[in-house]
């Protein structure tokens, strides 16, 4: 008799374990259930907003946009071949780079913009290579180079010797602005506004996307726009770019034009060559992956990646790891 109570015990014990078992599985049930049910939420979802088949009326005015599945895009609306491309800052460098590169990639004209008679020979170069007339030249007050111009300096250099401290002069600054941020964000807000009245003509308001890509803007920034010492105006101007970048692409593709700025390392232009070889060595390559400067080529072929294929907006770096020090 004395072993009844601890039967009970147990038995009592394995029902109440049995009982756990049957809660967690009905919870397990019920989450599963939900889960299957939030799943085919989804696909009726997919069915009515990416292919149209469950909508007796398309959501906008575009119906041939909901009437069929959307295809994939390949790029092929931002095609280099048979287009107008503008290079400021074209006669050497990265400029130089790309409009050769736009050239062998079939645009129709490649308009070369550039302070210097220089770019005469480079348009000549371009046409005898493609065997036709593509380049054109424009002489005007652009830029020395697509990446721009510099006035290197301490923001404040202080005379060890009188203690007087000198500030970064003004007209210097004003002039790199002028040059590097001003007039490329007004190149490309001439291109948006032509681009603008052509389609009012046409009776063409916001762009859509059933339409074709209307252009592309590649801004030339610097990886100096995160800060460089003694490159105060340098780092401003390009910066600067960013946020004009950041802006037109909001309100440039009103229009159906794209925005983008590509950060280039130093590349190996006239105007990283003006630093020095003794600089050269001692400050960047030791600081780059590839050990080298980069090529203006592979510069001008990103900025073709950037303008061919429209999923690509915003910042592209292309510094071969290179950043500024401490």
């Amino acid at each position: 008799m004395p072993a009844v109570p601890e039967v009970r015990a147990e038995q009592a014990l394995a029902q109440l374990c049995l009982n756990l078992v049957f809660v967690r599985l009905r919870r397990f049930l019920s989450r599963l259930l939900l889960a299957l049910f939030a799943l085919l939420c989804v696909a009726q979802a997919s069915g009515q907003y990416v292919t149209g088949a469950a909508r007796s009326e398309p959501p906008c005015k575009h119906a041939s946009a909901w009437s069929k599945p959307r295809p994939i895009s390949t790029g092929a609306d931002m095609n280099i071949k048979d287009q107008v491309v503008l290079v400021t800052g074209a006669g050497s460098g990265i400029g130089g780079a790309a409009a050769r590169e736009f050239a062998k990639r079939g645009a129709k004209v490649v308009i070369l913009v550039d302070r210097r008679d220089t770019v005469y020979n480079l348009a000549d170069e371009i046409n005898a290579s493609a065997g036709r007339q593509v380049a054109e030249v424009k002489v005007g007050d652009a830029t020395n180079d697509s990446a721009g111009i510099t006035r290197d300096a301490l923001a404040v250099r202080l005379d060890k010797t009188t203690g007087k401290a000198q500030p970064y002069p003004i007209n210097n600054f004003r002039e790199v602005i002028e040059v590097n941020l001003v007039a490329p964000t007004y190149w490309a807000i001439e291109m948006v506004t032509r681009i603008a009245e052509d389609r009012f003509k046409r009776g063409l308001k916001q762009w859509h996307p059933d339409e074709e890509v209307q252009g592309a803007v590649v801004f030339i920034g610097s990886v100096s726009s995160l800060g460089n010492k003694g490159q105060i105006s340098y780092a401003v101007s390009k910066a600067g770019l960013e946020g004009a970048t950041a802006t037109l692409t909001k309100e440039a593709m009103f229009h159906g034009v794209r925005c983008g700025i590509i950060h280039p390392g130093f590349t190996d232009t006239p105007m990283v060559r003006g630093l020095g070889e003794d600089y050269i060595e001692k400050n960047i390559l030791p600081f780059t992956q590839l050990r080298r400067l980069i090529r203006p080529e592979e510069i001008a072929d990103a900025i073709c990646f950037m303008v061919t294929n429209p999923a690509v907006s915003g910042q592209l770096w292309a510094d071969a790891g290179w950043h500024p020090q401490a």
